[in-house]
Order: structure tokens, then sequence, then C-alpha cells
């Protein structure tokens, strides 16, 4: 099972839950930069009421094997008055992020070696 057949899997127990929950991959491997043991983090956003009388979804089919979604904690959002902080926020880290991501890119692409030490 390929990384987003699993997220798929993970969507599709999460909707059948609430088919108007978002489901968000966070941490390492949203970054792509996982180690061998890194876990995998989704924010949940429902309009629902948290609770705890969920307990589990039904088991689906994973990477190293069948796995279930199980809440380990519910934080209800804080009423906030303006997100516009919050929304600043964030476009500036995706803005940074993408140009790192590109800078990357093309270094990759261009495959060139720097040589630069041998000069000083």
């Amino acid at each position: 099972m390929t990384a987003a057949d699993f997220l798929q899997s993970v969507k599709c127990s999460v909707h059948e839950i609430d088919p108007q929950a978002e489901v968000w991959l966070f941490g390492p491997r949203a970054r792509s930069d996982t180690r061998p043991d890194s876990d995998w983090g989704f924010l949940i956003l429902t309009e629902h009421k948290a609770n705890w009388t969920f307990s589990h979804s039904k088991p689906f089919a994973g990477e190293g094997g069948v796995l279930i979604v199980e809440p380990t904690r519910i934080a209800p959002a804080p009423n906030v008055a303006d997100y516009a902080m919050y929304k600043t926020s964030i476009q500036q880290n995706q803005g940074q992020r993408t140009t790192v991501y590109v800078n990357e890119a093309i270094k990759e692409a261009a495959k060139i070696t720097d040589r630069r030490a041998k000069f000083y």
C-alpha cells in the first residue's frame, strides 16, 4: 500500500463517522522529512461537538498491517473573534516553504556539483 493509498484509507474511515470532516496531515510526513520510526499525525476538523463516545474506526489495510483510527486527544477550538493573524502567519510560512522547495527542485534538476570549497 502506498502512502497515498494509506491517506485515502484514513480519510474514508473518518468520513464514515463524519462525511463533512476535514482531514489534515501534519508533522514529518507532511513535510517529507520522515524517518523509519516517524508516525502519522492527523488533524481532523469537524463541526460536531467533541466527545469520547467514538472509540475507533473499522479496521483497514495499512503499510505494515491492519490499522484503525483512534482518537488520542480531543481539543475544542477556542473562540476567536478574528482569524486574520493566524491566516497571515500560515500564508507567510507557506510562502517561505515554497521558495525553499523551488530552490531545491532547481538544484536537483540542474545536476550541478558545487566545487567552490576547492578554490579557498
